[in-house]
């Protein structure tokens, strides 16, 4: 009676470990967000090696990657929060652009044009279009502190909150 038990729980066991392992593999939804684009010469070419860097300007934490041989670079799982943006590579000015609001989810495209000159020299970019996501079709909205504490919510109901992102749509009860 034992061995026939064992024989009957031994799969059990190994195709409930298996479904484990496999849920802890499965990625979720995620909160981050990203930046990606290409560091290109005033003619449009790729600039390969190029030290792109990332800062919080709240925090002023910093990553830096080198851009590709397509001039091609990418910042992922950026948790969302106000950036600035530096480009430099030898023979061409150092491009800065601050104020890059990176939100729940989005991923931002840039193309970032150095102009040739010295690595003292900077561009600092102060008025551009609003950045445009581009890369997936995902939105996410950040509700700040007085949002949630200054709109009027019946009962306090956080679904109700649901209702200030244009694309939620209630489906049943």
């Amino acid at each position: 009676m034992l061995a026939k038990c064992k024989q009957i729980l031994r799969p059990v066991a190994s195709v409930s470990l298996l479904l484990i392992a496999g849920a802890l593999l499965l990625p979720g939804q995620s909160y981050y967000g990203g930046v990606r684009g290409a560091v290109l010469d005033p003619n449009g070419g790729a600039i390969q090696g190029a030290k792109v860097t990332l800062i919080d300007e709240g925090t002023g934490g910093q990553h830096s990657v080198l851009s590709t041989a397509g001039g091609e670079f990418v910042f992922s799982e950026v948790v969302p929060a106000t950036y600035s943006l530096t480009a430099e590579s030898p023979g061409f000015k150092k491009f800065d652009r601050k104020h890059i609001i990176i939100g729940t989810q989005q991923q931002v495209s840039l193309d970032l044009r150095l102009e040739v000159g010295q690595v003292t020299e900077s561009v600092m970019v102060t008025e551009s279009v609003p950045v445009v996501e581009t890369a997936n079709a995902s939105q996410g909205q950040v509700l700040d502190n007085q949002k949630l504490t200054e709109l009027p919510n019946l009962g306090r109901n956080p679904f109700m909150m649901s209702k200030l992102v244009q694309n939620v749509m209630p489906v049943g009860n």
